[in-house]
């Protein structure tokens, strides 16, 4: 399996890039508290701040817990596209279709990976080429916490933990986020697919989007102090958030960027079809090979 070593490296690197972009935590949006800013809304919200126009789109991703998407994540000149539904009711349970820069069709098959995420864990079936070379297995599983560990990097391994369990891409926890910045504000009304948005936008420290996800809880105060260094060795500071709101207080597009030691990384997520319904499966153990086993095999080193 050698000749495809690194092209499921590839693959490796975009479901990273797509899984695990900065996220909220599951406190409960609809309480959540800031500053809010003073900027007014356009028609249709013009008697409501910032601040109530996000509250109301917490709250109401708070009670509408699924939607259809399509997220296009970017970081040093990889890019990774996850179009499918997301579930946010409990965890984060996924189905998707996941198209990127790092693999295409070199593993024999269309270009589009399927995807399915539950429990933390990212299922993607690499197709009958990659089958015939796995003992018949097409899926591959990465487990995000697995993997940091692997790589030994274990308080970074906790933090994606952290963020799986509570709500990673969750809209809910996004509002909540942006409530929480001191500079929050409207940008004003756009067109969006044809119809009439508000575009707001706030900054929050890194440090405190990870207090807000509760992903220092349980770690200790050397492991915190680790992680806030690497964070900084890595230039992440700051951490952007912009969310579109239509007439009906559901975000229809969220933005986050950052930056890191591999250059700014941003993902632009477009909801749609709220409420819609969202069956998640884990695939058969048998049909399952595990990413951190199969570097193992080919003697990929972390």
């Amino acid at each position: 399996m050698r000749p495809v070593r690194k092209v499921l490296l590839g693959v490796a690197t975009a479901a990273l890039l797509a899984g695990t972009a900065a996220c909220g935590s599951d406190s409960g949006s609809s309480d959540a508290k800031g500053n809010g800013g003073d900027s007014e809304a356009g028609s249709g919200t013009s008697a409501r701040s910032a601040f109530e126009a996000l509250t109301a789109a917490a709250r109401t991703t708070d009670e509408v817990t699924s939607a259809d998407v399509v997220s296009v994540s970017r970081q040093g000149g990889t890019e990774a596209v996850l179009d499918g539904s997301l579930s946010w009711a409990d965890g984060i349970e996924m189905t998707a279709v996941m198209t990127g820069d790092e693999f295409g069709s070199a593993l024999g098959g269309s270009g589009e990976v399927e995807v399915v995420w539950v429990d933390g864990v990212m299922y993607m079936n690499l197709g009958p080429q990659f089958a015939a070379e796995s003992d018949g297995r097409p899926w591959m599983s990465m487990d995000m916490v697995a993997l940091m560990e692997e790589a030994g990097e274990d308080a970074l391994g906790t933090v994606l933990s952290t963020s799986m369990d509570q709500g990673a891409q969750s809209p809910a926890e996004q509002m909540a986020m942006l409530l929480e910045s001191d500079d929050v504000e409207w940008i004003g009304e756009e067109e969006l697919d044809g119809a009439t948005v508000n575009h707001y936008k706030g900054t929050l420290a890194i440090e405190d989007v990870y207090e807000l996800q509760g992903t220092f809880d349980g770690l200790s105060e050397e492991e915190r102090a680790s992680l806030l260094d690497l964070l900084s060795e890595q230039g992440t500071e700051l951490y952007e958030l912009e969310v579109w709101l239509n007439e009906d207080d559901f975000p229809v597009k969220v933005s986050q960027s950052y930056d890191t030691a591999m250059g700014p990384a941003e993902q632009e997520t477009t909801y749609s079809n709220f409420g819609t319904e969202v069956n998640a499966e884990v695939p058969p153990a048998d049909e399952v090979i595990d990413f951190v086993e199969l570097m193992q095999m080919l003697g990929a080193g972390f």
